[in-house]
């Protein structure tokens, strides 16, 4: 049975690629550019991981990620950062405190996804 992911991130050619590879290693991917979509879609049909871009139109990744957290119907949903910041230590504290599962760095290569959402599921 096929694995379901959300990518929620802004960046329309990094969702195409990203979905691309998820999708032909046999994961059930849909996307979103924000939070708020997101968020409509997960309780609509719970995901088992989101990758979640940290700077989102909106509300941030980090706000929906506490949201998602604290929601008794999306809590063990698997949640993965994206991110493009030089400041590591700043995104493994956040991973830390809002109880997530890791990150992504960007740019990434197709392996760091797929190790990632194999790691998750």
């Amino acid at each position: 049975m096929p694995r379901n992911i959300i990518i929620v991130d802004d960046e329309p050619d990094l969702v195409k690629f990203s979905s691309y590879r998820l999708k032909y290693a046999g994961y059930d991917v849909v996307s979103a550019s924000d939070a708020e979509t997101a968020l409509e879609m997960m309780r609509s049909n719970v995901p088992d991981l989101v990758f979640l871009d940290v700077h989102l139109p909106g509300m941030s990744g980090y706000d929906l990620c506490k949201i998602i957290k604290n929601d008794e119907a999306l809590k063990k949903i698997c949640v993965i950062f994206f991110s493009a910041t030089s400041q590591l230590d700043e995104i493994e504290q956040k991973i830390k405190e809002l109880n997530a599962q890791g990150y992504v760095r960007k740019p990434f290569e197709p392996h760091e996804l797929l190790d990632a959402a194999k790691k998750c599921l």
